[in-house]
């Protein structure tokens, strides 16, 4: 694999870059790099000079601009508040990107130049298509709060960013391949997608089990996340609030049935916006923060009086695990099959990566920004209950009215209600119609399909209800589930859309390889290990290099698994 310069600068990069574009294309032609990237500070002067001067030497040009980021907005111009500003370096991808780019500089100057042409996060949400986002030098916002010991802030930083470029990734990968596959071949779940591109019965009924049991953790973690609010704010115990919540989504599924979860989930997008959007809200208004600008300020302090610096060498490591996994665990979950089945046209892929960056920006990066303001209300005391009830004590301590922290309640609720109605409908349909009806029971007629359904969503909901009671906090059991199902289906999913060599063993050896480096550290911990995201992230990139080198074995022994399966890939009409 060859090395490309992706943060660059040139002559136009004043005061700052040295390098000729003639003489640094020559010097990359003769260390045989095969593509180069031009990210000059805040302008794109050279880019038109360096696309042709690559072109004719045969290097890829790779287009970009390390751009400032205002500390506020670009409208902002006070001094004592604005002065500074955050690097970071954005690349383009295609066409739509390097539009977007040019738009972002272009308003940079005209909107926000303050002693630097400045962008802000409004611009990057509405012009992050086609580019692809780095943390740039130790002047990016994310190696700021490394260095000053702020993990939180880092960690924070490195979310928001993530929702803004990592959902819109996951769409733009996934999405529009998946689309024409399942409806070419009428795939409709994970485990049938498997057992067609493959051809293995048997790789169904695998994906099917481990959907269903390892599905358990995640629908706990959503009970566990609510029972602590629920608990903290009302004052209820928590196995009755436990109860109460299983109870709701049970008779959801078991009385509303499909349609109804549908419908629930189609509202749960605008409950949970306005819910994550109040919080913040409130949270940012609460004595202990004092405003946003102060805030900041305050956690600012205090990092500093606490030597939160430099950040230990494990803490970085959690870090970059979580960031990957709440980033690429989701792509290998079966619901990703499900919602990628039902767009009808390209047109809605484009409607939903918009809408999906946006939801994800919000809720998950509102989520962190509060979590990262609680120093601020606890110090460094572990509150009691552990992590899992940092956010609602800060909710607590607040001295909120009780109209606000109903209406908080109540959203809250029936969004984690409906989230669990959708957990619950996947596991339970994959069993009921990938393993039931199409191995045993191929005649089944629909009612009774539905009715097995709702006895199956029954089990799933007293399995996640014993679950949850086991002394594992929220985001190692998340871990947990995500960890297994991604690191097992990941690989074999997204190779199944982009490459054609990918065959039966090399599928097999990363589902067992992935499954089994996620599942055994946490199997042998007793499921408390904390170092769930870091085993999840490994079995993730364990399952991509088993699928290459199972795949290439194969072919060279010449083993009945290796045959291709090229129909799978033949044009249909349905696309």
């Amino acid at each position: 694999m060859g090395f490309a310069h992706l943060h660059l600068h040139t002559e136009y990069s004043l005061l700052d870059g040295a390098c000729r574009i003639e003489k640094l294309l020559d010097t990359a032609q003769a260390m045989g790099h095969k593509a180069v990237a031009i990210t000059d500070h805040g302008c794109m002067y050279g880019v038109i000079d360096f696309y042709k001067a690559a072109k004719k030497r045969g290097i890829k040009p790779i287009l970009g601009c390390e751009v400032y980021v205002a500390k506020r907005t670009r409208f902002d111009k006070i001094h004592e508040l604005d002065s500074e500003n955050r690097h970071l370096v954005l690349l383009c991808e295609n066409e739509t990107g390097y539009r977007n780019l040019m738009a972002m500089v272009s308003k940079s100057y005209v909107e926000g130049f303050y002693n630097r042409p400045r962008v802000d996060y409004d611009l990057l949400r509405e012009y992050h298509e086609g580019l692809i986002a780095l943390s740039a030098c130790v002047s990016g916002e994310i190696p700021r709060a490394l260095l000053r010991g702020d993990y939180q802030g880092a960690k924070g930083a490195a979310l928001g960013l993530r929702e803004i470029f990592g959902s819109l990734l996951a769409w733009l990968v996934l999405a529009n391949r998946t689309r024409k596959i399942t409806r070419r071949h009428d795939i409709k779940s994970m485990p049938q997608l498997f057992e067609k591109r493959f051809q293995s019965p048997a790789m169904r009924l695998f994906s099917c089990i481990v959907i269903f049991v390892f599905l358990i953790p995640y629908s706990a973690s959503v009970y566990k996340g609510l029972t602590s609010v629920c608990s903290v704010i009302l004052g209820i115990n928590e196995q009755v609030c436990m109860i109460i919540i299983a109870i709701a989504s049970a008779l959801l599924l078991v009385l509303g049935g499909y349609m109804a979860t549908l419908k629930a989930d189609f509202v749960q997008g605008f409950v949970m916006m306005i819910g994550v959007t109040a919080l913040i809200v409130l949270v940012v208004l609460f004595p202990q923060v004092g405003g946003l600008s102060q805030g900041l300020s305050n956690m600012a302090d205090y990092m500093k009086a606490h030597e939160m610096a430099p950040l230990p060498g494990k803490s970085a490591v959690a870090l970059v695990s979580t960031l990957l996994m709440t980033s690429f665990g989701t792509w290998g979950l079966p619901q990703m099959v499900h919602k990628y089945y039902g767009i009808r046209d390209g047109k809605e892929v484009k409607r939903g990566t918009i809408i999906s960056t946006f939801f994800a920006l919000l809720v998950a990066g509102g989520g962190y920004f509060i979590g990262s303001l609680s120093h601020l209300f606890f110090g460094e005391t572990m509150p009691e209950g552990g992590k899992d009830f940092i956010v609602p004590l800060m909710l607590d301590s607040a001295g909120l009215p009780n109209l606000l922290i109903g209406v908080i309640l109540v959203l809250l609720i029936s969004a984690s209600v409906s989230t669990l109605s959708s957990i619950t409908l996947t596991a339970c349909t994959t069993v009921s119609m990938d393993l039931v009806k199409s191995t045993f029971a191929k005649k089944m007629e629909d009612r009774n399909l539905a009715a097995l359904t709702r006895i199956l969503c029954l089990a799933f909901v007293v399995l996640s209800y014993v679950i949850a009671n086991y002394p594992t906090p929220i985001l190692e059991m998340m871990s947990y589930s995500w960890g297994i199902i991604s690191g097992s289906f990941l690989a074999p999913y997204l190779l199944s859309l982009y490459w054609k060599g990918i065959n039966r063993a090399g599928a097999w050896a990363g589902m067992l390889g992935g499954f089994l480096t996620a599942f055994l550290p946490a199997a042998l911990s007793g499921f408390t290990t904390p170092d769930g995201p870091l085993y999840a992230c490994l079995a993730m990139i364990l399952s991509f290099a088993l699928c290459f080198a199972g795949s290439k074995m194969a072919n060279v022994f010449h083993w009945k698994s290796a045959q291709p399966n090229e129909k799978f890939y033949s044009p249909g009409t349905e696309e």
